[in-house]
């Protein structure tokens, strides 16, 4: 297994257990590593999206 797919790996166990920012940080070194790798790069857009300002899942209109 590639230095690559063990920090992604990684990334998404953190991802699991709701730790974001080190989940952000194995990705962010994925993309250093591989800069066209697809998986690292959604789940970045993923966390984005997900943590984006307004929005809040809790509240209901």
């Amino acid at each position: 297994m590639s230095a690559v797919e063990v920090k992604f790996k990684l990334g998404m166990v953190y991802y699991k257990k709701n730790n974001l920012s080190a989940a952000q940080n194995m990705w962010r070194d994925v993309l250093a590593l591989d800069p066209d790798h697809r998986e690292a790069q959604n789940m970045l857009r993923q966390i984005e999206t997900d943590s984006a300002p307004g929005r809040d899942e809790d509240s209901s209109a």
